[in-house]
């Protein structure tokens, strides 16, 4: 538990590190933007990738593939209960559709993986991202869709983390490598 803690305690230290930063004016909104893209095309994907090709094989994939549909079926569970929940909120129908993103789809990449890597190791950090591929497919197909309109875009699927999943996996298995 003491871990939890010490994480979530960095965390908030981070944040308001970053906070006495920007209101110093040592940071400003420019510097945010560039930060949360490195965090998206090259922290966040390093690590995925590294993760992957570490730690991923064909024994892995045929005792986890449970993982992948759990979260297949608890996303549609989710998706399912948080309906009438939005609908109950608002009479905007874009409003509703907000809601029910908001619901539904968490933002487990930047926090989560984190947290799971350090209370519980690189293994367990593995089997998060497994099951996270699953709610990834949703949040980049139907989730986008959502939020634009009903469009649905297979090429949003392509996104650095998703690549870094896939390439990270690719190498292992390409390599015939047990980790």
């Amino acid at each position: 538990m003491s871990v939890v803690i010490t994480q979530v305690f960095l965390l908030i230290a981070f944040a308001a590190v970053g906070f006495a930063l920007t209101k110093g004016k040592i940071l400003n909104s420019g510097h945010s933007k560039i930060l949360s893209a490195l965090c998206l095309y090259l922290f966040l994907p390093s690590k995925v990738f590294t993760t992957f090709a570490t730690n991923f094989n064909v024994d892995y994939l045929s005792a986890r593939w449970p993982l992948l549909l759990a979260a297949g079926i608890i996303i549609g569970i989710v998706a399912l209960v948080v309906l009438p929940i939005s609908r109950a909120l608002t009479k905007d129908s874009y409003k509703r559709i907000v809601y029910h993103y908001s619901m539904t789809i968490t933002n487990y990449g930047y926090v989560g993986y984190a947290l799971a890597e350090a209370i519980f190791g690189d293994s367990v950090l593995q089997d998060v991202m497994t099951f996270a591929f699953t709610v990834s497919i949703y949040t980049y197909t139907i989730g986008y869709s959502m939020l634009s309109g009903g469009k649905f875009n297979w090429k949003k699927l392509f996104n650095p983390v998703t690549i870094a999943m896939l390439l990270g996996a690719a190498q292992i298995l390409l390599e015939g490598k047990s980790p």
